[in-house]
């Protein structure tokens, strides 16, 4: 008689270098022990909680349209730097970091362009909850969340 998978038994979460790791032990997939980033929730909600104005409780969708364009051009002064750079040695020096930002920006567009889902800033309890959350995961899905796409031109 076959035996049914492991499933995860041991789950535990701890914050390093301001990211938020998720360590679970007895996967499905017949790993030892799998580290998950829980990149695309805890830092990016990180980086929009920085952003935020102290004393603002609500903000346009416009304005939210705008924090996320300036979340994907987020490193748009490294790859300046790093394409001046380049044409200061001749070759692409970076061409590594450079990939990985052009590729980024571009899966970060395509999502934006799909409906970008983040807590809706439109509201003054959603933009409360995000100035006092503490970076635990477990409260995220209490935030109402909305998709943003870019306004039509």
């Amino acid at each position: 008689m076959p035996q049914a998978s492991p499933r995860h038994t041991t789950t535990r979460t701890w914050t390093r270098d301001g990211v938020v790791w998720l360590s679970r032990t007895n996967c499905v997939c017949a790993c030892v022990r799998a580290y998950v980033c829980v990149r695309a929730a805890g830092t990016r909600l990180a980086w929009f909680k920085e952003q935020l104005v102290e004393g603002r409780t609500e903000y346009t969708y416009d304005e939210v349209v705008v924090l996320i364009q300036g979340y994907i051009n987020r490193y748009a002064d490294e790859l300046e730097g790093i394409k001046a750079e380049c044409k200061r040695h001749g070759h692409r020096t970076k061409a590594s970091r450079q990939d990985l930002i052009v590729r980024t920006q571009t899966t970060e567009n395509a999502e934006f362009k799909g409906g970008w889902v983040m807590p809706d800033l439109r509201r003054a309890k959603v933009v409360k909850a995000l100035q006092n959350w503490n970076y635990e995961l477990n409260l995220l899905p209490s935030m109402a969340t909305n998709a943003f796409k870019p306004q039509s031109e």
